[in-house]
């Protein structure tokens, strides 16, 4: 364990190295740790005292397989705060457009998650509220295209537009959304008991 903990460090020293290069504005702010176990749990760990975890998503095809089965969505269902889940070989850049895949509760609340504001404020970038209904219910929300993309007054403090598609599967229905409307970051939001449950995070997505 102790060759695996030095070689692990050394790999970590290598990559701190590699980014300070890139980005000597980090120098000071970087700190490597070495945790030996399943990622899962040393992600959970090391997440203790964190705000956001970020980590990659390698291997996975599509967007089914970065939300289920992946490491990626079993951290989500143990850390306590927002996952960035950024896929390899993905061209990441300031968003500039976010879709946010909002539940009914959200929609009814007129409230989007600080951390999602807080993001695409910095970012002066508008969020896209997608509302995924079932097929066939779409007359009942009280919708129609002409009045989807119209900002909810109750969203405040953000630019936003609103959608609505429908579709039996949700991962099926953000798809078809984004081949319409590219996006350069999906963010979902948490609930228990809910088919959002284990999806609460913002997950970098190539344009």
């Amino acid at each position: 364990s102790d060759v695996l903990k030095k070689e692990s460090i050394t790999q970590l020293e290598a990559e701190q190295t590699r980014l300070l290069e890139k980005h000597p504005e980090l120098s000071g702010r970087i700190e490597i740790q070495s945790l030996l176990g399943s990622p899962n749990s040393a992600i959970k760990k090391a997440s203790e005292n964190a705000d956001v975890v970020v980590m990659g998503t390698k291997g996975a095809s599509g967007l089914k397989e970065l939300l289920i089965g992946s490491v990626a969505s079993n951290v989500l269902s143990d850390v306590d705060c927002p996952v960035l889940a950024i896929p390899d070989a993905v061209s990441t850049t300031t968003p500039k457009r976010i879709l946010f895949a909002a539940d009914d509760q959200c929609l009814s609340d007129g409230i989007l998650p600080e951390e999602l504001v807080a993001v695409a404020n910095n970012a002066q970038a508008e969020i896209l509220i997608l509302n995924i209904v079932g097929e066939g219910e779409l007359a009942h929300v009280g919708s129609n295209p002409e009045v989807n993309t119209q900002p909810i007054t109750t969203f405040e403090g953000v630019s936003h537009s609103v959608h609505f598609i429908e579709d039996k599967d949700i991962n099926s229905g953000i798809n078809r959304f984004i081949e319409d409307n590219p996006v350069d970051m999906l963010a979902m939001i948490s609930r228990k008991n809910d088919l959002f449950s284990r999806l609460r995070y913002f997950l970098c997505l190539s344009r």
